[in-house]
């Protein structure tokens, strides 16, 4: 656990202090998530389902790029800051889960989990 929190803690250092305290690691409870969406207004929400899926829901303001589309290192003009927060989701959190650590790997260094939209309590646009 001390470890875990240890590489969050690294992974987060380029954030600004105050997000840094705020957002203990990759994964990020939706309440946290929508304080820090109205902070950070230049946030990116990233969609990692299929275009079926989020053509049918999503929350609002997100960009669809399916996680296959992340595994080709296929990423749209959108992702060009690495340093920008991210908040990605699928359907339950599984797909997120992996597109985060893919995007860490490709050098994405404030990339959270915001787990599924099954979850999110918040409006979703149908």
């Amino acid at each position: 656990m001390q470890r875990r929190l240890f590489l969050a803690g690294l992974a987060l250092a380029p954030i600004s202090a105050s997000l840094a305290r705020s957002v203990p690691s990759t994964f990020i409870a939706p309440r946290l998530a929508k304080e820090l969406m109205a902070k950070h207004p230049d946030a990116v929400i990233l969609d990692v389902r299929t275009p079926e899926e989020f053509r049918s829901e999503r929350i609002p303001g997100a960009i669809n790029l399916p996680v296959a589309e992340i595994v080709k290192g296929k990423l749209p003009a959108q992702l060009d800051d690495k340093n920008r927060l991210y908040f990605v989701y699928c359907r339950s959190g599984r797909r997120s889960a992996l597109a985060v650590k893919l995007l860490e790997a490709l050098g994405f260094k404030n990339a959270c989990n915001l787990g599924g939209i099954l979850d999110w309590p918040y409006e979703i646009e149908r």
